[in-house]
């Protein structure tokens, strides 16, 4: 009777555990968002484009749900995806985006470079549909403001992210003498490097863009899309008179390689950029710990409050079981006294 009893609490315990995991994504989350599709009646909508791959919908919600509050007009998400779970494609079809699996084709291709030749062909494929494109990392991207508001005017360009660092930093350093060899990356070494991972423009440029790249990529397995992306820039000066740039100061800030103090938040908790306006966008966020930390609790609370619940629960747990086992314990040791007593006036 009592191994059935401790085995109740450890069952207990576990399918607790399950319980939690099991409803995490619906926590908050049936909110009634505005969804931002389909909002004017525009001619061409304007798309943000994403891959995932192996990822949570815990990892990814802040792209989405700080996506949705930024309040972008006309404006489609079209995500493609690989190895992922089906909680994760039901929560991108209830905001309404647009799902894509990645092809079987794709399978011995890394997705990164990849993602070029999807993009080209979603692209290519709707080019009547829309104006404006951003092609963004997912995992480490939050939006703040709609971007395209910031690019409306703006005809027949190709935009690039900044970062805070040159090419002799060691990764850029590492991707470009592996493409194009040590002559080649000395002569760029001291430029600004460019993000691969946040790149926009109109929908032309970018088919381009994505075409050359992909060829490019395609016949060189041994890069990858940064290295390659700031050697078609900087020494082809491909597209140079077409790109509009955007560094810190801008409505896109990159911020894994800058410095702590040079980025600063309101009372709200909004990134501001260089010149004190709320940014856009904001990518690599996750690599500075606190600010992701705001971040993450400002767009996405019920992970903090499901975390919470969760720990709770097996703390509680935790304690009943060792309150059981104590129990018994003593049970135990009272039972051997108890037995000791009764020899010992039997001896007598």
């Amino acid at each position: 009777m009592k191994f059935i009893f401790i085995i109740y609490f450890i069952f207990k315990f576990n399918s607790c555990n399950q319980n939690i995991d099991k409803n995490y994504v619906d926590i908050k989350y049936k909110t009634n968002y505005t969804n931002i599709l389909h909002q004017t009646n525009t001619i061409k909508k304007n798309a943000i484009l994403g891959v995932i791959t192996k990822y949570s919908w815990e990892t990814v919600s802040p792209f989405f749900k700080s996506l949705i509050k930024s309040n972008f007009k006309n404006c489609d998400i079209v995500i493609f995806v690989r190895a992922v779970s089906q909680i994760l494609i039901n929560n991108l079809k209830k905001i309404g985006a647009l799902v894509y699996s990645v092809p079987e084709e794709y399978k011995n291709i890394s997705i990164i470079n990849g993602r070029w030749k999807l993009y080209a062909d979603f692209l290519r494929n709707n080019r009547d549909k829309y104006n404006l494109i951003f092609c963004a990392d997912v995992r480490d991207t939050i939006f703040q403001k709609d971007l395209f508001n910031y690019y409306e005017n703006n005809t027949n360009f190709l935009g690039l992210a900044i970062e805070d660092g040159t090419l002799n930093q060691h990764h850029n350093k590492r991707w470009l003498i592996n493409y194009c060899g040590v002559e080649c990356f000395e002569k760029i070494m001291t430029e600004r490097i460019v993000c691969a991972g946040s790149m926009w423009g109109t929908i032309d440029k970018l088919i381009q863009f994505s075409d050359i790249l992909w060829e490019k990529l395609s016949n060189n397995k041994n890069t990858t899309d940064q290295g390659l992306v700031n050697y078609l820039i900087y020494y082809e000066k491909i597209f140079d008179d077409y790109l509009v740039k955007s560094d810190n100061y801008g409505p896109i800030m990159t911020i894994a390689l800058s410095r702590g103090e040079d980025i600063h938040l309101d009372s709200e908790n909004n990134i501001l950029n260089l010149k004190g306006e709320i940014a856009s966008v904001v990518h690599q966020y996750d690599r500075k710990h606190d600010i992701a930390l705001k971040l993450k609790k400002k767009f996405c609370p019920e992970l903090f409050e499901s975390k919470e619940k969760l720990q709770s629960n097996s703390l509680n747990n935790r304690n009943n079981i060792i309150l059981f086992l104590s129990i018994e314990l003593l049970t135990i040791i009272l039972l051997i006294k108890s037995r000791i007593s009764l020899y010992k006036l039997k001896k007598k």
